[in-house]
């Protein structure tokens, strides 16, 4: 290969956390994969690592590094980088080099896992899966005694002489709940709404984790809260008891099998668990013997010429699409589904087509699939472009939070862009109610930027007093948005 010949070089940041990132590992790992130089930096990384890393591989230290803290790759860009591609996995970035020769290894692939896109709050019950649970040792620390009730309990700690328990359902008072001395140890019992739930024992003014509950998370002070999930469904398979384990796996869990272990009982298999608003779909299995719940009498198709269980929580929304009367097949699909093509067939009625769905609170993408083709929806004005530059309708469930912007009765439009939708730039278009401009959404508990687009014109919140700098040097407004 003649030297000084130009190529182009791809580097793949993988911006999701994958399988293959490991927490134990402490030291990027370098192999080749597909004819690509694929380099793994940990999780947790150190900042000597990390400029070990930039170091060998030539890269621009200081832009790496902001990109990779801000999730913002302009400042590639103003290094002549160019975005070739851009997805909920990644970005691709590529560059014209000087090499001396048109190895495959020239093309890069990194992964990692950043930040996510808004801060949490410590103490604060955030939910990153569609499903909780509880997972303790054989004396666990939390007994679910019904559907609404809890009972918390402190083994041991007899010479004690005061014990609280603390959490997210009593904003973490330290007084407030004070527990019972029994002849081995100290209880609570307490109403508990269903969901996720943090907490802490507070013995004689001192800190303390549960101990028997595997479930834990930071709590910003180089400590850890407890994790309890106080369950809103019951698994149940009847007979079977010939089967020495049982579980229960679905959409809700990505369909993993072996995570959830059922409990064995005289007549059955059961299971407690909290999972989110929406549709989903399940079977019990054990090892290669699998199962749909026969007790339900709704199911779906598995594709594989049996059925899967269907379990929906939650209001239903009904979805219509106007008119195509002389359409042979129509079908719903969005990111509340995966965006699979032939799963939510919809009905023909009156004036058009209509599916009547379940989904859990959001900023919802769909579209409509009409014999083949893919449309956004005709009545909803909303669009947005997703990452892969598909232009989608947007529907928001049960929005938690109103911005407003007062003044501008000049404007013609004003449009609210944010960590929340990846700082779109259309789509998210906001309505005049008086002399206020405003639109409703669902955010995610924890930090959010944001700004509006005034007739084009970027501005901050002018009422809101919380703001940080961005790399543009004009700030951004923050938002916090606490758990309801």
């Amino acid at each position: 290969m003649e030297k000084g010949r130009v190529i182009k070089l791809a580097l793949v940041l993988m911006v999701l956390s994958l399988p293959f990132v490991s927490v134990a590992q402490t030291s990027p790992q370098c192999t080749v994969e597909n004819g690509k130089m694929v380099i793994r930096v940990p999780e947790n990384f150190t900042e000597n690592v990390l400029d070990s890393l930039l170091s060998d591989f030539n890269l621009e230290q200081k832009e790496f590094r902001l990109s990779l803290e801000s999730g913002n790759w302009s400042y590639f860009e103003k290094l002549g980088w160019k975005i070739k591609k851009r997805n909920r996995k990644g970005i691709v970035l590529s560059k014209e080099i000087e090499s001396s020769d048109n190895n495959e290894s020239n093309f890069w692939t990194w992964d990692f896992k950043p930040k996510t896109k808004f801060e949490l709050q410590p103490g604060i019950p955030f939910m990153t899966e569609a499903y909780g649970v509880n997972r303790f040792e054989k004396k666990p620390g939390v007994i679910t005694l019904n559907d609404s009730t809890a009972l918390f309990i402190l083994r041991g700690k007899q010479d004690a002489q005061q014990v609280y328990l603390s959490g997210s359902f009593n904003n973490w008072s330290v007084l407030e709940e004070k527990m019972t001395r029994t002849d081995s140890g100290w209880v609570a019992v307490r109403s508990m709404k269903k969901g996720k739930h943090l907490y802490k024992f507070i013995v004689d003014g001192k800190w303390k984790e549960d101990s028997s509950n595997k479930l834990r998370e930071s709590d910003g002070y180089l400590g850890n809260n407890s994790v309890y999930y106080q369950p809103n469904h019951r698994f149940y398979l009847k007979g079977n008891l010939q089967k020495e384990t049982f579980y229960v796996t679905g959409s809700f869990c990505n369909w993993k099998e072996g995570e959830i272990a059922m409990t064995k009982t005289s007549d059955g298999w059961f299971k407690h668990i909290y999972i989110q608003e929406g549709s989903y779909q399940y079977k019990f299995h054990s090892g290669n013997f699998w199962i749909y719940d026969e007790l339900n009498p709704v199911k779906a198709d598995d594709l594989a010429g049996g059925f899967n269980s269907v379990l929906v929580l939650g209001d239903g929304q009904r979805f219509f699409l106007e008119g195509f009367e002389n359409a042979k097949q129509v079908f719903l699909t969005g990111s509340f589904n995966d965006w699979n093509e032939g799963e939510l067939q919809m009905k023909r009625v009156e004036g058009g087509w209509a599916l009547d769905y379940v989904i859990g609170p959001g900023d919802h993408q769909y579209k409509f699939i009409v014999d083949g083709s893919w449309i956004t929806d005709p009545k909803n004005s909303m669009l947005i472009t997703d990452d892969l530059g598909n232009t989608n309708s947007v529907f928001i469930h049960k929005p938690n939070h109103t911005f407003q912007l007062s003044g501008f009765p000049e404007a013609q439009q004003v449009i609210l862009s944010g960590t929340f939708n990846n700082w779109a730039e259309k789509g998210y278009v906001m309505k005049r109610v008086g002399d206020t401009w405003e639109l409703a959404v669902y955010l995610l508990p924890g930090k959010h930027q944001y700004k509006f687009i005034v007739d084009g014109v970027w501005i901050t919140d002018p009422v809101n007093p919380l703001w940080e700098e961005n790399e543009h040097s004009t700030g951004n407004s923050i938002y916090w948005q606490t758990p309801e």
